[in-house]
């Protein structure tokens, strides 16, 4: 009987690439459906989904650790907001990613990345 050793790096590193192949593709795919989200190229998308990745992984976290209090007075809407702020800050950064409308089209416009993405990322940790 053979035993054979999985290193778990690799795994994590191959989860980690079809992670951002998935979400580069919904981000394609959102930039044709979304009408005030466009998107001008793949390596575009794909900046934008590691920016976003590295804002939600790293920024993030000790964003919401320091705004805990005012995220429990608003009962958790402010996690919201500080979600919809990093979809805008990662839009913002990349040039080739624009959001074209302005004000409550510009806020649904995020709510509809953000949730989209959210569910990408679901269906990947389902797959892996």
């Amino acid at each position: 009987m053979t035993i054979k050793y999985q290193n778990p790096d690799n795994h994590s590193m191959i989860k980690l690439i079809i992670y951002l192949v998935i979400n580069v593709l919904a981000v394609l795919v959102l930039s044709r459906i979304v009408p005030n989200f466009e998107v001008n190229d793949i390596s575009g998308a794909a900046f934008f989904v590691i920016i976003l990745s590295i804002l939600n992984s790293i920024v993030l976290p000790i964003v919401k650790i320091i705004t805990l209090p005012i995220t429990i007075l608003t009962l958790g809407l402010f996690s919201l907001v500080l979600t919809l702020g990093a979809v805008a800050f990662a839009a913002n950064v990349i040039p080739s990613v624009q959001i074209t409308s302005t004000g409550l089209n510009y806020i649904l416009t995020l709510v509809i990345l953000s949730v989209a993405l959210s569910i990408c990322n679901s269906v990947v940790n389902q797959i892996t």
